[in-house]
């Protein structure tokens, strides 16, 4: 930690920013070499259960970063409403995700749609992956799974457990449709949900529930949310993209168009340079 701390003071960082939970010991120590090296310190935040606290030298870690911090940022609105809760000053409060998404590797690439569906992610039930599964069978629809984290093991359909990221467009572009749609589950709800908008970079026209942060995110988008567990609706939405070429296609066009301008890596980094120089 000294050799660290001696190589960030040849750096001479103008800031020190913690991307980790400001609950987690990586911030406690960003916090403290902000201090040492006198510059302003910032923190992230995506937790969005409201009520969420830890008990003891967690729950003191995040009150300390809370205070000390110049500026917090927070992926979603309910992140914010949650920092205002343990106290936050709400002039210190941004919303902005951590980070953007690449338009330059994530793009259509023209491929033969071998696939109905295309679920990528973690392989986890509040993902709504169950669910997801028996509407993919009901429909008889060739769904392709991309995942390996999680205890959830889909029986219907191709499953990819592992992939390298910079491989992952070529089998999203494989198929018609990406879809993402995760319930509230033991607390669970969605912070951001960075597939959606990598399909859509894909020109792939989505269909993602509205748990959580998803709808907040993705507000103005031609991203499709429905309501979290409706499968009426889920079907019906598939049966509808699925009949139209035209509609998929124009849906994707608008969808890639919509998070280059919103979500994209250069926007994302132009509005933190905006919170920093503002603080």
């Amino acid at each position: 930690l000294k050799k660290f701390l001696r190589t960030l003071s040849m750096f001479r960082p103008a800031v020190i920013y913690s991307q980790e939970e400001p609950f987690t010991l990586f911030t406690r120590e960003c916090m403290k070499y902000a201090k040492d090296l006198r510059c302003p310190f910032y923190i992230f935040t995506w937790e969005n259960r409201i009520g969420f606290r830890l008990d003891g030298e967690f729950d003191r870690i995040e009150q300390h970063a809370i205070q000390d911090a110049v500026g917090i940022i927070c992926g979603n609105s309910l992140a914010r409403e949650r920092m205002l809760k343990l106290g936050a000053d709400k002039s210190k409060l941004f919303v902005l995700p951590q980070t953007g998404l690449n338009p330059d590797l994530f793009k259509n690439l023209n491929k033969e749609k071998v696939f109905d569906l295309v679920y990528h992610g973690r392989m986890v039930r509040e993902k709504g992956l169950p669910f997801l599964e028996s509407v993919a069978k009901e429909l008889e629809l060739k769904m392709l799974w991309i995942g390996s984290r999680g205890q959830y093991h889909p029986r219907y359909g191709e499953h990819i457990e592992w992939t390298p990221y910079e491989e992952l467009p070529e089998l999203i572009n494989s198929a018609k449709i990406g879809i993402q749609i995760p319930f509230s589950y033991n607390g669970f709800c969605e912070q951001m949900n960075f597939s959606v908008g990598e399909c859509c970079l894909a020109e792939l026209p989505v269909i993602a529930s509205d748990n959580g942060s998803i709808p907040e995110n993705y507000a103005g988008s031609p991203v499709r949310i429905i309501p979290q567990g409706d499968k009426d609706r889920l079907k019906e939405e598939i049966k509808i993209l699925l009949a139209d070429d035209l509609k998929r296609e124009k849906l994707g066009k608008e969808g890639r168009a919509w998070v280059i301008e919103h979500l994209s890596l250069d926007t994302i980094a132009k509005k933190l340079l905006e919170i920093l120089e503002l603080t």
